[in-house]
């Protein structure tokens, strides 16, 4: 029996009371979902169908018989419900895939969200099922901003369409993140992430005020409320990398006073991560600049002065660099295990971003032929694959973003010839009484304004 046949004694919600107590019903669904992994066409349109039946309370049986029937499992969907016309079709589809699971998901359901174009009910609940299969927050938005990029908007005035479908996405996950019962984690890259998104916004401004201002608040928003979820970003001046693109976006120098609301609250939640990471002996300079360019330089000094009037809340030092941005005096020297310890890390990062160039050209070079080959096999295996491409990429620039926080850079080109330098070179047995020798891998070094302060990992080298 086909799909569609499967669904014939469900197909008009007048008879769906009656039909609960009749065993033809019950065959409906079992056969259903027996056959929804089937290549039919219409399955988007069967499932939400068959959700808008059970809907009711006489149908709770038969809406746990189909919940436990999805929970094991369908096969890609090809068509997205934007094909439906009605948003209420739309939005019980979106309920439905909340009981789906299955790796293909989150690159299926950030598809349908990002190309919803007006019903905000079916957003909301296909943005519900996203954030059940996906827990990260970084991942959340990351897959979101991929996704917009195959979005096409209105033409008449494309920025300004991408600028409101921006919004209604962030507001959607929002609200979506904010009430779910899942434990939802940041992720170890969502700065980054979150500035992927935003710059969908600074490389095509709109010339549409309100859409700008509208896409603004939503994205500050949601920013207060991943912080809520999660302290610890506002430790993370990446975080708040995004600032710079949004404000590109704007067309404007100073924050508009329309978006004052927001970005106070954004604002304070760094003032009181600044504070906080004072008390415990670790500032921020990069976190206390990001507060400033918040609030402006003259209301963000004088809260952070009004903060230091209270003599016992910090160390004389630490409030004059709360004041300042500078000290007095210098602070004591880490004891000789804390500078032992951040010597390691930084050699391990220095041997990692060592190998971040190797590893991007490698991927460059195979990348599209690879998930080319793989596609031709089977379409959820290319998607594997682009993933983990897209996610070396990330992890990537996340190892060069706090490569570039410890002032550490690459020296020197493979197959360079150079004067050898116990110093900044590895000895070999080759190399041995030679007085340039050919560079095999960079060594890495820290610069501080502008001049070498030490090298971190010595280069291999090889004689000539």
């Amino acid at each position: 029996m086909s799909e569609r046949s499967a669904l014939a004694p469900l197909l008009t919600t007048a008879g769906a009371a009656p039909a609960a107590r009749d065993e033809r019903f019950a065959k409906g669904v079992s056969k259903f979902v027996d056959h929804i992994g089937s290549e039919a066409d219409k399955r988007v349109q069967d499932l939400s169908l068959i959700w808008r039946l059970t809907s009711v309370s006489a149908m709770r049986e038969h809406r746990r018989r189909l919940i436990e029937g999805l929970s094991r499992g369908v096969p890609p969907f090809e068509e997205l419900p934007t094909e439906m016309p009605d948003p209420d079709d739309r939005r019980h589809f979106g309920d439905a895939m909340s009981a789906l699971n299955g790796t293909w998901l989150p690159v299926y359901l950030s598809r349908a969200i990002t190309q919803e174009r007006d019903g905000e009910k079916a957003r909301e609940a296909l943005s519900r099922a996203f954030v059940t299969n996906v827990l990260n927050l970084d991942a959340q938005v990351q897959l979101l901003s991929d996704a917009l990029i195959d979005v096409r908007f209105d033409q008449q005035d494309p920025s300004a369409g991408r600028s409101r479908r921006i919004a209604a996405i962030l507001d959607a996950l929002g609200e979506a993140v904010w009430s779910s019962e899942a434990e939802i984690v940041p992720g170890d890259s969502f700065g980054l992430a979150y500035n992927n998104l935003v710059e969908n916004l600074a490389r095509r401004p709109s010339n549409d005020r309100s859409a700008s201002l509208l896409a603004a608040r939503s994205v500050l928003r949601f920013l207060v409320l991943a912080v809520r979820l999660h302290g610890t970003l506002a430790a993370d001046a990446g975080t708040y990398r995004f600032l710079g693109p949004l404000k590109r976006s704007l067309g404007t120098s100073n924050w508009p006073e329309e978006l004052l609301p927001e970005l106070n609250r954004a604002a304070s939640q760094v003032f009181e991560q600044l504070l906080f990471l004072v008390r415990l002996k670790m500032p921020d300079a990069d976190l206390r600049r990001i507060y400033l360019s918040m609030v402006g330089d003259g209301i963000g000094k004088n809260r952070l002065a009004q903060a230091t009037e209270d003599p016992s809340r910090f160390e004389p030092d630490l409030a004059h660099w709360l004041r300042t941005g500078t000290y007095r005096r210098k602070l004591p020297t880490q004891t000789a295990v804390e500078e032992t310890a951040v010597s390691a890390v930084d050699r391990d990062l220095g041997l990692a971003l060592r190998e971040t160039e190797t590893i991007r050209a490698t991927i460059g070079a195979i990348a599209s032929d690879v998930i080319s080959a793989a596609d031709f096999h089977s379409s959820r295996l290319g998607e594997d694959l682009k993933s983990v491409f897209d996610r070396t990429d990330r992890l990537i620039a996340h190892i060069e973003s706090a490569a570039r926080r410890r002032n550490l850079v690459l020296k020197g080109e493979p197959g360079e010839i150079v004067p050898f330098s116990p110093i900044e070179h590895e000895p070999v047995d080759n190399a041995i009484g030679a007085r340039t020798v050919r560079i095999r891998s960079r060594a890495v070094e820290r610069v501080l304004d502008g001049k070498s302060a030490g090298v971190i990992v010595k280069g291999d080298v090889e004689g000539t």
